[in-house]
């Protein structure tokens, strides 16, 4: 079984045929989508499964994250937006080597502009007892000016808090609180939003609509520009104009994929495991 697949509890058949009716509903909402914001459906689509994962018997969260970042990996336009980047984040989180990754990202200039991507690179360090290097990743963050600014500079004055704490409290007990503490920040910081779009909002459930509904809302909007629903707070600041895109990738394989991934982020991570581009943290050796 996935490390990281819980034994599920058996639900309500009903319950099951439902979600797997609203699944269906979602996966054609997103084949018909044809508006100018295409991660807009797709990330609703992830957080409302993450938000029904005790239904999630075969593991498809993790199949449906991977192939959203394969889609939309190489959209510049995607690469600062916190949606984008907190897909990462959460895909990061399932890995063994979560600080390879978080290397790989900063080389790849994907999340630079991103508070968050700073905090939960930092937090990693912080598990790690690695302190000066999550630090160092904290300063670069308000080095590159980040945003929002005061969510990365409460990050960092928590963390120098706790730091002050544990040294200060060396105990068993203490040791074990801090050690939950840690757990419950990195669910806090991987943790997606519940959606921020209902396909239908006819009750309070997430209830996607057909596909041919979807395409008829989209339709009555004409000739209106769709403004980008996400679920940033302060997001970094996007081009405003349309981007030439590439295409989405045709084909998908989920395990050529994660061991490309992993592959790319082994050959970029220096000995240091330290950002390399400019500006960059005191080396954190």
């Amino acid at each position: 079984m996935n490390p990281h697949q819980q034994q599920l509890p058996a639900a309500d058949p009903a319950v099951l045929a439902r979600y797997e009716s609203d699944k269906r509903a979602w996966d054609e909402a997103i084949r018909a989508y044809q508006g100018p914001d295409p991660l807009d459906i797709w990330f609703n689509f992830i957080c409302w499964l993450e938000q029904h994962k005790m239904l999630d018997k075969e593991g498809g969260f993790r199949k449906i994250l991977e192939q959203c970042l394969s889609n939309f990996e190489n959209y510049e336009n995607y690469k600062q937006d916190v949606r984008m980047v907190k897909l990462w984040m959460k895909f990061i989180d399932m890995q063994a080597n979560p600080l390879n990754l978080y290397q790989f990202l900063y080389k790849k200039n994907v999340g630079t502009q991103c508070a968050c991507f700073y905090i939960g690179w930092a937090h990693y360090y912080d598990a790690a007892n690695a302190f000066k290097q999550a630090e160092s990743i904290f300063n670069l963050g308000i080095q590159v000016k980040a945003q929002p600014m005061e969510e990365l500079q409460e990050a960092q004055n928590k963390f120098r808090l706790s730091i002050a704490q544990r040294m200060l409290y060396n105990d068993a007990s203490s040791k074990k609180r801090s050690a939950n503490t840690l757990v419950e920040q990195r669910q806090q910081i991987t943790s997606l939003s519940p959606p921020q779009k209902k396909l239908k909002s006819d009750s309070g459930e997430y209830y996607p609509q057909s596909a041919q509904q979807q395409t008829q809302s989209q339709q009555q909007q004409q000739p209106q520009p769709q403004a980008a629903q996400t679920v940033q707070t302060q997001p970094p600041q996007h081009q405003s104009q349309a981007q030439p895109q590439p295409q989405p990738q045709s084909h998908y394989n989920q395990q050529n994929y994660y061991q490309n991934q992993q592959q790319v982020a082994q050959q970029s991570t220096v000995q240091a495991a330290a950002p390399v581009a400019s500006p960059a943290p005191a080396n954190p050796t």
